[in-house]
């Protein structure tokens, strides 16, 4: 495993780039924000509200977003939310999500590395360090 870097670091985003699996997070479509959170071992359990003041109407800043795929979509979104908590969140069907089409998951933490170090897996975490520069204070 590649030993990663966990400085926040961030892309040139466009939002609408996620708009569509965002547009699904909802109860109606089979995705309400609580069934598609996972946790993390040393993160608090964490209250996101309910819609339309939840999950992704809170987020406030993006770090990093990727789409990829033409037979196979997915989606890759990393930021910051209003309450102060980091997500890291994917998405990713061959269809729809429309009837349960898709899966997705969305993890938070307190501290940003734990996104980093827990939640990604190393293809992606390689994917998102050569696309991001750090963020400098």
């Amino acid at each position: 495993m590649t030993e990663r870097s966990v400085e926040i670091r961030k892309a040139s985003t466009n939002p609408s780039d996620i708009r569509l699996p965002f547009s699904y997070i909802q109860k109606q479509f089979g995705y309400p924000v609580e069934s598609i959170v996972k946790q993390i071992h040393s993160e608090p359990v964490t209250y996101l509200g309910i819609y339309p003041d939840t999950f992704p109407n809170t987020i406030v800043e993006y770090y990093w977003i990727s789409v990829k795929g033409s037979n196979v979509m997915t989606w890759t979104s990393l930021g910051k939310l209003k309450n102060g908590l980091y997500y890291y969140y994917t998405a990713q069907t061959d269809k729809t999500f429309a009837n349960g089409g898709g899966t997705m998951r969305l993890w938070l933490a307190t501290r940003y590395s734990s996104l980093i170090l827990y939640a990604m897996d190393t293809a992606t975490y390689e994917q998102y360090y050569a696309e991001t520069e750090p963020i400098v204070f």
